[in-house]
Formats: structure tokens, C-alpha cells, sequence
């Protein structure tokens, strides 16, 4: 999943939650809000993260397979 589907992704599962609020200026702003949040935040993630993370997933998987699906360290 990219970035911009994510983020779309949160944000429809905001909006979807702000849409009770009786204040139509406060699911505009917080949905504003929202979007902006998450788009500096994400754009903040250091890349080395994502590179160790996937770097790491055979050793998960490895893992999960030797443990027959049970408990592992991960």
C-alpha cells in the first residue's frame, strides 16, 4: 500500500467517525487537521526504517515457520 492510500484510508475511516458530530465546522477542521497530521508524520518516517523492517521479514518468517505458527520472538 503507498502512502496516498494509507492516508486516504485514514482519513475516510475519520471522516466516517467524525460524521455524528453535530458541528459541521468541527468534522471540516478535524478532518483538515487530520489529513495534514498525517501526511508531515508520514513524510517524517526515515526510510532506514521501512529498509530494516523489510530487511528483517525473512527472518520473521522463518520464525513463524520453524514455530508451526506458534509464539515467536516477533
Amino acid at each position: 500500500m503507498n502512502s496516498d492510500v494509507y492516508i486516504n484510508t485514514l482519513v475516510n475511516n475519520f471522516i466516517s467517525w467524525v460524521q455524528d458530530c453535530p458541528n459541521a465546522t468541527l468534522q471540516q477542521d478535524g478532518t483538515s487537521y487530520l489529513i495534514r497530521v498525517a501526511k508531515e508524520e508520514w513524510q517524517n518516517i526515515n526510510i532506514e526504517i521501512f529498509h530494516n523492517l523489510i530487511s528483517n521479514l525473512s527472518n520473521c518468517i522463518k520464525a513463524i515457520i520453524k514455530a508451526k505458527g506458534e509464539h515467536t520472538k516477533y
